[in-house]
């Protein structure tokens, strides 16, 4: 504003203030500002002089100090340097610590552990998940509103989310104020205040009248056999704690502008925090293609365009590792390649493609591949027999050629290595091999275990899962 009454006056403008008129009123029209100028002599001016707004002196908010028992310094079991700004730190607890200097002004302290919804019975999970985001909001000597006033203090937010296999619990802030966040994430798991039951099960019986009136739903009918009581939210309770309360199978992982003492810090509120090992049952296998068959499978969605997936699967004795998910990503973009080879540059079919994989070791040893793409309506009965006659049937007893080989290995050196420190790369899909293969693996690591794979295990990957008598194709329809 200033500087726009300095260009004004540069410009030899008169600038007139009115303090009797009503702008909003009929009064106040071109006649009037005519009549007003005409009789300048008149009217008592002033010449503006410009005054400094006043701020006053205003200082910073020191947040206050997270208010706990003291806590003993844990003893560093193991610690690996993986990159420069990467290392990783091992307490008898259980829990392994990822340290990522990023040097970032947001800071992040997230928990990982390998227990999930799939632990919790089919019938209880929807319920679980629903009081899940009110389980952790009081902890310590903090009810639940003096907790969430004590992170706003310092601009904390926390989440709490649980999928299929894992739990997370996540805090973000401000870098500076990383102590008080670490000390936070060790009362929230340490020692967590459950709301009353009450509270719990209104909030469940909202949740379940919302879904039995979304229209053109049918009800599920495990919504009928579970009754919401006192007995349910402790249930949910327990559910709760064995995902928290076991750090055997954890990872946490903190990233930031981290301070000089930061080691100090995670060993005496990270690795000081108890943990009691369970015994997880192993889930039995349901889902195994039958040998020697090719499934179909249609259902509708609310799109103009058809989907097409085709899922191979291929199981083996041995236990899976981190060079075999490499190997099967560089036959995942093979066979991708082709298909967009064929499907797109020869025919013109795809408007859109995408591709996926996965392995398991439990309940089976088991490697998965999805390629998909949207296509016309119209395109979907020849776009079958292109994938099965020109795309699907090359596979069949393929040799991988040298250039292929190279063109595989750097494919999957673009995903593991090229992009390893890509936004949420680091901190989601790179963290989750902890739980796959029990270890975390360095840049430099991956990009020797990728040039170390030969063409002879390619093209037995490559033979293996890719069985031309053997998949499921899906068709979504609109």
């Amino acid at each position: 504003m200033k500087n726009r009454f300095k260009r004004m006056m540069a410009l030899h403008t008169t600038i007139l203030y009115d303090s009797t008129a009503t702008a909003c009123s009929e009064a106040f029209n071109a006649r009037y500002i005519q009549d007003n100028l005409q009789h300048l002599d008149t009217i008592t001016t002033q010449p503006f002089v410009f005054k400094k707004q006043f701020t006053g002196t205003s200082k910073r908010n020191v947040p206050p100090q997270v208010l706990m028992g003291e806590r003993s310094v844990a003893k560093i079991q193991k610690e690996v340097q993986l990159d420069d700004n990467l290392r990783t730190l091992s307490y008898a607890n259980g829990v392994k610590v990822v340290l990522y200097q990023s040097m970032d002004d947001e800071a992040t302290i997230k928990l990982l552990t390998g227990v999930g919804l799939n632990k919790v019975p089919e019938q209880h999970r929807f319920f679980f998940e629903k009081s899940l985001g009110y389980l952790p909001r009081a902890y310590g000597s903090y009810g639940k509103k003096e907790a969430r006033t004590l992170e706003r203090s310092f601009s904390a937010i926390k989440r709490v989310a649980v999928e299929q296999e894992r739990y997370e619990l996540k805090i973000m802030g401000k870098s500076e104020y990383i102590e008080q966040m670490i000390k936070i994430f060790n009362l929230t798991l340490s020692d967590v205040k459950y709301p009353e039951h009450q509270v719990i099960i209104d909030r469940l019986t909202e949740s379940v009248k919302r879904l039995r009136s979304k229209e053109g739903e049918e009800t599920p009918t495990w919504l009928n056999d579970v009754v919401i009581n006192e007995e349910l939210i402790t249930k949910c309770f327990q559910y709760h704690r064995m995902m928290t309360e076991d750090l055997h199978n954890a990872i946490v992982f903190i990233e930031g502008n981290l301070p000089d003492n930061i080691e100090e810090l995670v060993s005496r509120y990270v690795g000081s925090l108890p943990s009691t090992k369970q015994k997880h049952v192993k889930r039995s296998r349901t889902d195994i293609l039958v040998p020697n068959t090719i499934t179909y499978k249609d259902s509708t969605w609310s799109r103009d365009i058809a989907k097409l997936s085709y899922v191979f699967k291929g199981v083996t004795d041995k236990s899976l590792t981190m060079r075999d998910e490499l190997v099967l990503q560089g036959v995942l973009e093979h066979v991708h390649l082709k298909m967009m080879n064929v499907m797109r540059k020869k025919y013109g079919m795809i408007y859109a493609s995408g591709k996926s994989m996965a392995l398991t070791n439990e309940p089976g040893n088991e490697r998965m591949l999805n390629i998909r793409f949207l296509t016309d309506t119209s395109n979907v009965q020849q776009a079958y027999q292109v994938m099965k006659d020109e795309v699907i049937a090359t596979f069949d007893q393929a040799t991988l050629s040298d250039i292929e080989v190279q063109e595989m290995k750097a494919m999957v050196r673009s995903l593991y290595v090229m992009s390893f420190y890509d936004d949420k790369r680091l901190s989601e899909s790179w963290l989750n091999l902890y739980f796959k293969y029990g270890k975390v693996y360095s840049p430099k690591a991956l990009d020797k275990m990728i040039k170390s794979i030969s063409k002879h295990e390619l093209q037995q990957c490559l033979n293996e899962v890719i069985d031309v008598d053997c998949y499921q194709r899906i068709t979504i329809r609109p």
